[in-house]
């Protein structure tokens, strides 16, 4: 048997996990900048009508799930971490967020799922620009919260149907939108390539009693293939991969 490979990380939940790796890869959040002149579709006045429809019906519906899971939390005295998906839920029905969305639609032919996207990131990055750590949660959030949006309106898979037997969830950060929908009988641990230790990713796992580990680095990924069996030790840090089982 060959030796496991050893990624050092840093440990962000206690515990020790071993299972196969769930390789997760968020939808990338990129956008384009309305300055750089974006480019406009001629759609007809239904079709804008209806991608108008959809968006504020999966506004809606995310912030019917986020409420479900801030309810539950505080129903299990978990006041703290309720706060986090509170937080979402503003960022969500911000008006601000939902107008910008509805005139990209209007304006330039966005589809619902571009427009949430387009406007999502344009808010995140004027977060960024003021160098302040709130505002880059913020940012992170107002990320997330749009992501969230986007796959119900694309009807993607959702981490936790996705996690359809007890697995190590390995992903660069996870958002507290796609670490909701995961059952947590299934969720064995966490090895992130980046996120940090105050990342809401970490403070839900550390509630959650889920091992987790953090900072393992993009090469990471390249160590671990899908189903591969794993280890994570988050008491001192760090991932364990034996190569030589494969699920």
């Amino acid at each position: 048997m060959k030796t496991p490979v050893l990624l050092t990380g840093s440990a962000a939940a206690p515990g020790i996990a071993i299972g196969p790796a769930l390789i997760y890869r968020s939808m990338s959040m990129e956008y384009r900048s309305l300055s750089a002149h974006l480019e406009s579709h001629r759609s007809s006045n239904a079709a804008i009508d209806a991608e108008m429809d959809r968006l504020k019906q999966a506004i809606d519906a995310a912030d019917n799930a986020l409420l479900a899971v801030e309810t539950q939390l505080l129903a299990d005295g978990q006041e703290e971490e309720s706060h986090i998906f509170g937080a979402h839920r503003l960022l969500l029905t911000d008006p601000e967020l939902r107008e910008l969305a509805l005139t990209l639609i209007a304006d330039h032919g966005l589809s619902a799922a571009e427009a949430i996207i387009q406007a999502g990131g344009e808010q995140a990055a004027l977060l960024e620009t003021l160098n302040d750590p709130f505002l880059n949660v913020r940012a992170a959030d107002m990320r997330d919260v749009v992501s969230h949006v986007r796959r119900i309106l694309m009807k993607d898979m959702s981490l936790g149907e996705l996690l359809t037997e007890p697995a190590i969830v390995v992903a660069h950060d996870l958002g507290p939108s796609e670490l909701m929908s995961a059952p947590r009988e299934r969720l064995l641990g966490l090895a992130l390539t980046g996120s940090g230790p105050t990342a809401h990713a970490t403070i839900l796992a550390r509630a959650w009693g889920i091992p987790a580990v953090i900072g393992l680095g993009r090469e990471s990924l390249r160590k671990i293939t899908q189903g591969m069996h794993i280890a994570i030790d988050a008491i001192p840090g760090g991932c364990c991969s034996n190569q030589m089982r494969q699920h």
